[in-house]
């Protein structure tokens, strides 16, 4: 399909170009969508600013109708780019798609649609809001979605952009499988190393020794390894199938200790994901997904009910527990069942919908900033670019989100709240920052998305740390803090020094 000059879909092309592939199939439509959700939000916004009350029936019908938006076309627009080219799944422009249907889709419906209990927690604690002040966070989220959409569709469409997504002239060396199977096994042992030896020891208590940064960053290296696996076992089957079954479950079961869904969930997906790499099967896909989604079902009280023992326990939040606080609430739910499932049933507020929606938060720090409080964090951010190795006497802090809980509530608990991406850039500089920033945020999608499509069409496995990392950005770092972003660029440029220091050894 050629480019139309000053099309509506892209005002900004002024020709097409040519002799290049494109970055990603069906631009025209996901750049479309872009400006459907601008105009929508447009609309939002004069009804905001001309309703009176909070009575009225246009500002709930747009309360409802935005994120119902966002719920549905997303995943729709995402769909239509993962089936032209199933590389595209783990594309950042793809998983954002994914991002605002669950969190600025899905999330906010709960205050049209929670029960009792759900609503008479929202209403009673520090983030109720009136539902003029939940319009305001739609229309921050539209706002947000599209100019990011938009500003990443237009980079991909630069001819230097559209260079990155080219296949590398040595695509068919590292498709030689034996050194997907190497990748495979490294990821595996390494990760296995750093996550059970290193990083859960000290989150359970086990030792005092913190480890590194990165460290932490890559404590998912063995569900990768897990997911190679899964792309080998689609491909060659045989042996590796048998391993893939061995290590997967066993690799679930042990997630369940730390009651978090997300972790499970990306364990269960990863492989779903890259073994859609080898088939390119929609319909297996689906089938997987919606049996990742019954296991979420089934495992979300279970993961309810452990964090709630944690706090009574003493503890702050669900990382600070020791393995035999750990290992004696999963013998209480094993040896006392029914205790377990009636404690479930009598749970009425619905706390995994509730974690879904940031609207709370941001609608509380809007109101801070149209009150004339401005917060900079975005210069607070930039000593995080600074390794610790050049300025050894870098402040440590506890981060935005604990922050901003104790600026909320005046108490000393170490809880973390995320404010996502777009309150804190409208807590910085109102509504032009969330123009500034959304636009480098799209425009970074752009091109990592185009760098993903190279390291996928060259079969370069190596980069799949990097990806994952682009990839759980993309999904879920928007929630939290713009500063938190920065944090992410030092672990992609030490994982880049590393794989050229390999490629530069092994001459790949």
């Amino acid at each position: 399909m050629s480019v139309v000059a000053n099309s509506p879909a892209h005002p900004f092309v002024s020709a097409a170009s040519q002799g290049l592939p494109r970055v990603a199939p069906r631009l025209d439509r996901n750049s479309l969508a872009g400006w459907a959700t601008l105009a929508l939000g447009l609309i939002a916004a004069i009804i905001w600013a001309t309703e009176t009350g909070d009575t009225s029936s246009l500002v709930r019908a747009m309360n409802f109708i935005l994120p119902t938006y966002f719920l549905t076309i997303m995943p729709f627009v995402a769909y239509l780019l993962v089936r032209a080219d199933p590389k595209m799944i783990w594309t950042p422009i793809v998983l954002f798609l994914a991002h605002t249907a669950l969190f600025k889709g899905l999330g906010p419906l709960v205050f049209q649609f929670g029960n009792a209990e759900t609503m008479a927690y929202i209403n009673d604690n520090i983030w109720a809001r009136t539902h003029t002040e939940q319009l305001q966070t739609n229309i921050l989220n539209a706002v947000a979605t599209s100019v990011i959409i938009v500003s990443a569709c237009f980079v991909m469409r630069v001819r230097s952009v559209r260079r990155f997504a080219q296949e590398k002239r040595n695509g068919n060396f590292l498709r030689d499988q034996k050194i997907m199977m190497k990748t495979a096994l490294a990821f595996l042992f390494l990760g296995f190393i750093n996550r059970y030896a290193i990083v859960l020891p000290y989150e359970w208590g086990l030792t005092d020794t913190p480890p590194p940064g990165i460290a932490s960053t890559l404590k998912n290296l063995i569900d990768l390894g897990i997911a190679l696996i899964a792309y080998l076992s689609v491909r060659r089957g045989g042996s590796w199938t048998i391993l893939f079954w061995i290590v997967f479950p066993m690799h679930v079961l042990t997630l369940m200790l730390e009651f978090r869904k997300s972790v499970v969930m990306l364990a269960i997906l990863l492989p779903a994901f890259t073994a859609y790499l080898a088939h390119g099967k929609p319909r297996r896909l689906i089938a997987w997904i919606l049996s990742g989604a019954l296991i979420f079902v089934l495992i979300t009280p279970f993961a309810n009910y452990g964090r709630e023992m944690i706090i009574a326990r003493g503890g702050e939040d669900v990382y600070n527990a020791s393995l035999g606080d750990r290992v004696g609430i999963v013998e209480n739910v094993l040896s006392n069942p029914d205790a377990f499932l009636a404690a479930a049933n009598e749970r009425a507020r619905q706390n995994s919908w509730l974690r879904l929606d940031y609207s709370g938060p941001q609608a509380y720090v809007m109101h801070e900033f149209d009150r004339g409080i401005v917060n900079p964090t975005l210069l607070d951010g930039l000593w995080r670019l600074v390794p610790r190795a050049i300025w050894p006497d870098k402040p440590t802090t506890s981060g935005p989100g604990r922050w901003f809980y104790q600026y909320v509530t005046s108490s000393d608990r170490q809880a973390r709240v995320g404010v996502t991406f777009y309150a804190d850039a409208y807590w910085n500089g109102g509504w032009t920052a969330v123009v500034l920033v959304c636009g480098g945020i799209g425009a970074l999608f752009g091109v990592a998305t185009a760098l993903v499509m190279r390291w996928l069409r060259s079969s370069d496995f190596i980069m799949f740390p990097a990806i994952l990392l682009i990839a759980d950005f993309a999904l879920r770092g928007l929630n939290g803090w713009i500063q938190n972003g920065f944090a992410l660029i030092p672990y992609l440029m030490v994982y880049g020094m590393f794989v050229y220091f390999i490629r530069k050894t092994a001459r790949l």
